[in-house]
């Protein structure tokens, strides 16, 4: 039990850190000028912000939902497949902004004199091992969509 609200805080954590990422790349490519244009004219910049764009709005619905059957006093089992659900997206959204500022950035998006992106990657790479590897939610989630079947791990 203790481990879904652990889930649901890993998710809520992950938005966060998704977020950060997501405001560091935008900013650069609004200031970041390439051939007379913003970056982020660009189709590969814009298709990429467009995609940490709805991670984050999908990672946010899924971990308050979750959330919210948590305050509602879902427990166990009933809460598990909610709860994994929502540290598996968020933490997985965390990781493809971060590597996506990184990406966005360049060069710089690795270095601690141009700002907080680095960081920002320890810290998504660190949420998919809290609460439980990426592979174990995964392993929960398919348990509860598969009872029948005895799963391999």
């Amino acid at each position: 039990s203790m481990l879904n609200f652990e889930r649901i805080l890993v998710g809520a954590s992950s938005l966060g850190v998704a977020r950060s990422a997501f405001d560091e790349a935008r900013r650069h490519a609004q200031q970041r000028q390439a051939f007379g244009q913003p970056l982020g004219a660009k189709q590969l910049i814009w298709s990429r912000i467009a995609d940490m764009s709805w991670r984050i709005d999908s990672a946010r619905a899924l971990t308050f939902a979750a959330a919210r059957r948590y305050d509602e006093g879902a427990r166990g089992k009933e809460l598990m497949k909610d709860a994994a659900t929502a540290k598996l997206v968020g933490s997985e959204a965390a990781g493809f902004c971060a590597d996506a500022a990184v990406q966005i950035l360049g060069g710089d998006g690795l270095t601690k004199e141009y700002g907080r992106v680095e960081q920002i990657y320890r810290d998504a790479r660190a949420l998919t091992i809290a609460g439980g590897t990426s592979e174990m939610v995964r392993y929960l989630i398919a348990r509860s969509a598969l009872p029948d079947i005895a799963l391999n791990l």
